[in-house]
């Protein structure tokens, strides 16, 4: 089960083209069995929702919910509970989408799949930890950007000190996560 956090299909950023190249590999080679989801963000610009072929196998596609948000109060305590619920940093929310997270969950459910690739940090959105330990799989966790310097960098950026405050909070809970995935993984 290959689980990503871009849009492949239709790629407009470098971790988008990494996740299609990966895709297409796996889907050429014979004695491997894909079953592939990726959320795009929720931004305008985004695709449609669908099944899209990639090799001999393909893709399941689903969009973040960002995209049909309304802004607001609505949006700050949905992202509120994102940040709270989910083991990922506010900056993964426009990948968060209802739908792929069903979609995921019954297939670590019903599926027997012997490995779980996590590709991008921010596929948390759509699945956690616990859910993939839970199916007996082993875990390979891609890793596109060393996150905890990411996150601490946007912290000593920030000039008002709730910002500040809120991204070194961030920081640490992403290294904590991190490290959580990287002693998960195989």
């Amino acid at each position: 089960l290959y689980l990503a956090a871009g849009n492949p299909i239709r790629p407009s950023v470098g971790m988008d083209l990494v996740i299609r190249q990966h895709l297409t590999e796996l889907a050429t080679d014979t004695s491997i069995q894909l079953t592939a989801v990726a959320v795009a963000p929720g931004i305008p610009g985004s695709q449609d929702v669908g099944y899209f072929p990639i090799g001999r196998s393909g893709v399941h596609v689903f969009v973040g919910d960002l995209k049909g948000e309304k802004k607001g109060f609505q949006r700050f305590w949905s992202k509120l509970k994102f940040v709270v619920l989910r083991d990922v940093p506010v900056m993964a929310y426009s990948f968060k989408s209802l739908s792929a997270q069903r979609s995921i969950c019954d297939l670590l459910k019903t599926g027997n799949f012997d490995v779980v690739v996590v590709d991008h940090y921010y596929t948390l959105a759509n699945v956690s930890l616990k859910d993939i330990s839970r199916s007996g799989s082993k875990l390979v966790y891609i890793s596109h950007d060393a996150m905890l310097p990411h996150v601490a960098e946007m912290a000593s950026m920030r000039k008002d000190p709730i910002s500040k405050i809120y991204y070194y909070f961030e920081s640490l809970r992403t290294h904590w996560v991190e490290q959580r995935l990287f002693a998960r993984a195989t």
